[in-house]
């Protein structure tokens, strides 16, 4: 088992910071029955920091960890909106790709044990809402391969 860091800051751990483009990735069976409503809550708080925002709709497993391995330069920053199976594939897909990047795990699936966790807010709005002033932190990646884990 090999223990690396890596340069991901998860979850609302961001903010203050402005971006130029971020990149949230969001699947509309993750747990939210009102997805649609759902980003909104988060995009209002986005925008707030990231000068462009695209949303990438996912439509089957292994979607995010393709998508990082052909991510356009200009993207600093990787949001996802999901549960516990999205927010694992973005951080499987970071590390995979050796990916130096910020990221936000937003909690939109049915029981986001890992934000629970990590003690961040259970519901979306006001977690996208503590992104707009946290801080970035490192999280240690375990590499057991072939997953990772934080």
């Amino acid at each position: 088992m090999n223990v690396k860091k890596a340069p991901v800051a998860v979850l609302f751990l961001i903010g203050m910071k402005n971006y130029l483009h971020a990149l949230l990735f969001y699947h509309t069976k993750s747990g939210q029955t009102k997805i649609h409503d759902t980003l909104g809550q988060a995009t209002a708080y986005l925008s707030q920091f990231c000068q462009t925002l695209t949303l990438h709709q996912t439509m089957q497993a292994g979607d995010i960890e393709k998508h990082c391995s052909q991510l356009s330069a200009d993207i600093d920053l990787l949001v996802s909106l999901g549960g516990d199976g999205t927010a694992n594939e973005l951080i499987n897909g970071v590390v995979k790709n050796e990916l130096d990047i910020a990221l936000a795990i937003l909690p939109g699936g049915t029981f986001n044990d890992f934000t629970r966790t990590l003690q961040l807010a259970p519901n979306v709005a006001t977690a996208a809402e503590q992104l707009t002033t946290a801080q970035e932190i490192y999280y240690d990646v375990v590499n057991y391969p072939p997953l990772n884990f934080v």
